[in-house]
């Protein structure tokens, strides 16, 4: 029961640790389930230890069997309740196997060069005993270890470099374990010291090597950040220039509101209604050419709707515009209007190449329960050149600095493009809550839903 009681608890230690890294945004109802089934199955394994014990005798070959498979039902459960890949979970196990390596063969050579035993079996007593202080003496530094231990998510994503990376401390250390697999209770003293140099190598390389992996990726956010901030700045700064184009027009136009206001009356006195009526069109006309539609409640997104299809129409493109966005955007309004602005600006020039008759430019953009949904469509009669993500170079390259690909990678937005019959399409989608749970896979079904509730072309 003692040395049952021994194995349990060192699982159940080097579970702590696995969960520190798997557990650090996951909800209480969650954990205490976690925590729940780890406790039953402990319990279960103390009875399930001891009669295999009873059974078959305490041996080298059962004593192994016992720590090298009693970690699967907690990583099954572990597994099945957190929602993190696949991958991740194989990635913590491996690194989970490689420090039980260390502190096994560090528990079983403290052992022998300071305790003398009489059997087998009060060795593996012994043992199981030194492991487990090991593991309890171990935890504070590996809970901080383990807390920082995962890479990227998006490494794990990516096939087949993820699985390659989920399995690779496992490889490494999986000569020691064929090694320690066997029915040999006490090795050589070579064996023993490879088994704890080789943990100890790997454990502490990787540390180092993911502190200069996330100091790069640092320096990678730091300079697409100022990108964006420089595209903020270039679109406050383009919306500040429209707010004082319309300003010096309208003071240009109040200026001359007198002399019209004279010219109308003197028109009416005279009885000339005809010419009265087409002054106050000419006049309603100039007022128009200085408003800033309302697609939405932001003035920012209706700023650069306003200027981008205005551009359009003077261009000679029939603009289709169907906008239906909530009062409080979960988006940022600033890095909407910018893609909005930019991906229009492409859109606008593959038009222009075509013939007269056939310039139509459509814009849905309408947001939906947790998700929004942008579909554009152009004309463009000739195939458009295509980068490695499948999407149009002159709507990713010619405009604001690959606003589009910068979009994307904020928000982890999907995007697809098609052309068919001269017609040239772009679908996006993107979430309101994403931010870390992974590469957001487009609801075709849901967006197509949400495009045909409010029309289209």
């Amino acid at each position: 029961m003692i040395l049952a009681t021994l194995i349990a608890a060192a699982q159940l230690s080097e579970t702590y640790l696995r969960r520190t890294a798997l557990t650090r945004r996951t909800s209480a109802e969650v954990k205490r389930r976690l925590w729940l089934g780890s406790a039953l199955w402990s319990v279960a394994s103390i009875a399930l230890y001891k009669s295999v014990f009873d059974g078959f005798g305490v041996n080298a070959a059962v004593y192994k069997a016992m720590f090298m498979l009693g970690w699967l039902p907690h990583f099954l459960i572990e597994s099945a309740l957190l929602s993190r890949g696949f991958a991740q979970h194989v990635f913590l196990l491996s690194m989970g196997a490689t420090l039980s390596l260390f502190q096994h063969s560090t528990a079983a050579t403290i052992i022998l060069l300071t305790i003398t035993v009489k059997s087998d079996a009060e060795l593996i007593l012994m043992e199981a005993a030194g492991y487990l202080i090991i593991s309890v003496l171990f935890l504070p530094i590996g809970r901080r270890y383990f807390a920082e231990l995962l890479p990227a998510r998006e490494l794990f994503d990516l096939r087949p470099t993820g699985i390659y990376i989920a399995i690779m401390p496992l490889v490494i250390i999986s000569g020691s374990l064929i090694q320690l697999a066997d029915g040999v209770l006490v090795h050589s003293w070579a064996e023993r010291l490879s088994r704890i140099y080789l943990p100890v190598v790997l454990l502490f390389f990787y540390h180092y090597i993911l502190s200069a992996a996330n100091s790069f990726y640092a320096l990678q956010k730091l300079r697409r950040n100022k990108q964006r901030l420089e595209e903020q700045l270039g679109g406050l700064k383009r919306y500040n220039a429209l707010i004082r184009e319309n300003q010096r027009q309208v003071s240009v136009m109040r200026h001359d509101l007198r002399h019209s206001y004279n010219l109308l009356y003197a028109l009416l006195e005279s009885g000339n209604v005809a010419k009265a009526r087409e002054l106050i069109i000419t006049q309603e006309l100039l007022l128009a050419a200085t408003d800033i539609q309302t697609f939405c409640h932001s003035p920012m997104i209706n700023a650069a709707l306003t200027v981008s299809l205005r551009h359009a129409e003077e261009a000679g493109v029939k603009v289709f515009p169907q906008i239906k966005l909530p009062a409080k955007l979960e988006t940022d309004e600033l890095d909407l209007a910018l893609l909005l602005s930019n991906v229009l600006a492409g859109a606008t020039a593959e038009n222009i190449k075509q013939a007269e008759p056939a310039r139509e430019l459509s814009i849905i953009l309408r947001h939906e329960a947790e998700q929004c949904v942008l579909e554009i469509s152009f004309d463009a009669a000739e195939p458009l050149s295509l980068d490695a993500e499948g999407l149009p170079l002159s709507l990713t390259e010619n405009h604001g600095k690959d606003s589009l690909q910068a979009f994307m990678e904020e928000y982890e937005a999907c995007a697809v493009f098609s052309q068919q019959d001269g017609k040239a399409h772009l679908l996006m989608s993107w979430n309101y809550t994403n931010g870390g749970g992974g590469k957001n896979k487009i609801d075709f079904l849901l967006a197509t839903k949400l495009l045909r509730g409010i029309g289209g072309r």
